[in-house]
């Protein structure tokens, strides 16, 4: 598998994108997989309904604060899990490589937010 950049004004089945993006290429295969940050954010916001969710990334590289009830009494490895969960298989299809996830629930937030805790 080798990791190329695509240049701006790539059309593809999501748009045209209007700046690069890093994405895989399997030159076996010869498929090209694009994932955005709006991707995994509609599939973590699909999966924990009522939650807030930001993710921001390059394509493979993805970072997402989730916030909501849902969390509530939760460890942080169960809270990850339940993220985890909601993108089914493109963590193992590598679709998405990496995901750094931060949880909190609305009141753990409020206070990393007055700590300025990023």
């Amino acid at each position: 598998m080798a990791r190329a950049l695509a240049f701006s004004r790539i059309p593809s089945v999501f748009g045209i994108f209007p700046e690069p993006l890093l994405f895989e290429f399997n030159f076996i295969d010869n498929w090209v997989i694009f994932m955005t940050p709006e991707d995994v954010q509609k599939m973590i916001e699909a999966g924990l309904p009522g939650c807030d969710v930001k993710v921001s990334g390059d394509g493979s590289h993805f970072d997402a604060v989730v916030i909501g009830d849902v969390f509530e009494g939760l460890s942080l490895v169960k809270k990850q899990q339940k993220v985890y969960a909601t993108l089914g298989d493109k963590i193992t299809s590598g679709e998405v490589h990496a995901l750094s996830i931060k949880t909190y629930t609305p009141a753990e937030y409020e206070k990393a937010q007055k700590l300025q805790v990023r």
